[in-house]
C-alpha cells in the first residue's frame, strides 16, 4: 500500500475555489512545459491532455430511515494524441465520492475515510451483475482500447442506446461483447482531454511509463446547523505523470474537481443538480489569486508544484515537508516552493504517488 499523506492536510474551504470539474483545461504554463522538457530536451509529435467531467446529478434527499447522499462523480481521461489528432494512448478512471447525511441534516459518513476511485475498487460492484461477466475496470479498459486510433469526433459520434437499466450504452458491434456500462461521460472526458492536449510532449527515453492517480477527499463537509445548509464538500485531485526506468518523474500534469452539494436541516438537497461544473484547470475565474499572499492563483500554484515534482521520485514527493499556515494545512515547507506555492499540496502528493504506482 502506498504511503498516503494525512487527510487533515487537505485544502480548507476558505482557501479553495469551489468548482466541480468538467470544462476543457487551458494549456500548461510555459514553466511547466520547460520543466518537463528538462528531462528530455527535444519535443515529440505526441501531445497529452487531461479531461474531466463532473456531475452531482445522482445526489439524493434523505428520507425516513434512509440517508441522503451528496455525489460528485468525476470521469477522468488521460489521452495522448499523435500529430494528426488520433488517439495513441487512453487511460480512464472515475471517482464517485459520496457524503451521506440524515433527515436531520447531520453527516453520517466518516469524513476521514479515503474514498477510492472505481479503478481502485475491485470490479466496482459491477462484475457480478454484468451480463457479460466483466467488471468496471475491464469495461473501461476495453473502451479505452477501442478509442485508440480514433479522433475525438470519432469517439463523440459513437452511437449509444438505452437499455433496461442504463443509458449511453455503446450500440456498436465492436463493443457489444466488452462494454455494457454507460460510456457517455467517457466520450465527453476523452473529447476534453484531446482538446487539452495542446503542448508537445518531450521525447521520453525508452522504458518510460505513464500513470493516472486520483485522490478524493470529503473532510471539509459540514452538517446543517444554525439556520445554514449543510455541505457535502467533495474534492477529486488528479495527477498524470510519466516516469523513467528508475521511477523519476519526467512530466507531471495536475487538476482538481471540486463540488459542493448543499442540503437542508431536513435532509433535502438544495443545490441545483443540473448545474455545469468546471475543473480548477478549466475554470474561467480563479478566486484564490486575489486572496493569495504571493499573488498567484490555483492554476499558477498547481503548475508550479508540477514543475517542482519533475526529476523526483515518489518518495521525494511524499517526503516533502509541509506545515500549517493559519487555517491552511499541508503547505510546502521548502525554500524551493516558498515563492510559488502557498496552498495545500498534500492531496496532490497522494495523487502523484498513486499515479507513479499505476504507471505502465
Amino acid at each position: 500500500m502506498k504511503k498516503l499523506i494525512s487527510m487533515a492536510a487537505v485544502l480548507t474551504a476558505g482557501a479553495m475555489v469551489l468548482a466541480g470539474c468538467g470544462t476543457s483545461a487551458p494549456s500548461p504554463s510555459p514553466d511547466a512545459n520547460a520543466a518537463a522538457g528538462s528531462a528530455a530536451d527535444t519535443e515529440s509529435a505526441a501531445k497529452t491532455g487531461l479531461g474531466v467531467v463532473t456531475s452531482i446529478a445522482r445526489s439524493a434527499n434523505a428520507k425516513a430511515g434512509t440517508d441522503g447522499a451528496a455525489h460528485a462523480d468525476s470521469t477522468i481521461a488521460a489521452v495522448t494524441v499523435d500529430s494528426t489528432g488520433k488517439i495513441v494512448k487512453c487511460v480512464l478512471d472515475t471517482a464517485e465520492p459520496t457524503v451521506s447525511f440524515n433527515a436531520s441534516g447531520a453527516i453520517t459518513s466518516d469524513k476521514t475515510t479515503e474514498q477510492l476511485s472505481n479503478r481502485e475498487i475491485p470490479d466496482a460492484g459491477i462484475k457480478n451483475v454484468s451480463s457479460i461477466g466483466k467488471g468496471w475496470t475491464e469495461q473501461a479498459d476495453a473502451f479505452a482500447a477501442w478509442a485508440v486510433g480514433k479522433s475525438a469526433a470519432d469517439v463523440q459520434n459513437l452511437k449509444v442506446k438505452q437499455t433496461d437499466s442504463e443509458s449511453g450504452v455503446p450500440d456498436s458491434p465492436d463493443l457489444t461483447s466488452s462494454v455494457t456500462i454507460s460510456v457517455s461521460s467517457f466520450q465527453d472526458a476523452i473529447s476534453k482531454a484531446v482538446t487539452n492536449a495542446a503542448q508537445p510532449d518531450p521525447s521520453f527515453p525508452a522504458g518510460s511509463k505513464s500513470g493516472l492517480g486520483v485522490f478524493s477527499d470529503i473532510s471539509r463537509s459540514t452538517d446543517a446547523a444554525n439556520g445554514k445548509d449543510g455541505a457535502g464538500a467533495i474534492s477529486n485531485y488528479i495527477a498524470w505523470v510519466t516516469v523513467d526506468g528508475s521511477g523519476k518523474i519526467l512530466a507531471c500534469k495536475l487538476d482538481a474537481a471540486e463540488a459542493t452539494v448543499n442540503f437542508s436541516a431536513s435532509g433535502a438537497v438544495t443545490s441545483d443538480k443540473t448545474r455545469q461544473l468546471a475543473s480548477q484547470q478549466g475554470a474561467t475565474t480563479d478566486g484564490m489569486k486575489a486572496a493569495s499572499s504571493i499573488g498567484k492563483g490555483w492554476k499558477d500554484q498547481a503548475d508550479a508544484f508540477a514543475v517542482w515534482a519533475v526529476g523526483k521520485t515518489s518518495a521525494d514527493v511524499t517526503n516533502l515537508k509541509v506545515k500549517q499556515v493559519g487555517t491552511e494545512s499541508g503547505v510546502p515547507d521548502s525554500p524551493d516552493l516558498t515563492s510559488s506555492v502557498t496552498m495545500s499540496v498534500s492531496p496532490f502528493m497522494n495523487a502523484i504517488a498513486k499515479a507513479i504506482a499505476n504507471a505502465k
